[in-house]
């Protein structure tokens, strides 16, 4: 009986240690597209919490579209591994605003934002103006 009890003392405590909190991000910006004022409507936004491990993919945390003016406000939760182990946030947008000179673009571009790790319900992260006519 006592070895039971023994696993079972040693398994609480790595539930304890390994369970990681969830914390939640909220942010809110703009983006311009000078090249085309249209391409700055329904840009996706999407919130991401990076893991630097190499075998883990970055979680989506949320997502949301732009309006006709490029606003948003995306919000999401995310948690890692280990309590003391808060979510690294950062934003991607998906695009098809045209680089400078050119007046259209096919594929779609990519450009992320590094945002601080402000957390709910404390910080609404206010993310600078994003051109995304220009290169990351």
């Amino acid at each position: 009986m006592d070895f039971y009890l023994f696993r079972l003392t040693i398994s609480l405590c790595i539930f304890t240690v390994v369970n990681g909190g969830t914390r939640c991000v909220r942010a809110e910006g703009k983006v311009e597209c000078p090249t085309d004022d249209d391409m700055a409507a329904n840009v996706e936004v999407r919130l991401l919490d990076k893991d630097s491990l190499p075998w883990e993919t970055d979680d989506l945390m949320g997502s949301t579209l732009t309006d006709v003016n490029g606003n948003y406000i995306v919000e999401g939760c995310g948690d890692d591994v280990f309590s003391w182990n808060d979510p690294d946030p950062y934003i991607e947008l998906k695009h098809r605003c045209p680089l400078p000179g050119h007046t259209v673009t096919i594929p779609h571009r990519f450009k992320e934002i590094e945002i601080p790790r402000k957390f709910l319900p404390e910080k609404t992260v206010e993310v600078q103006n994003v051109r995304l006519d220009l290169e990351n």
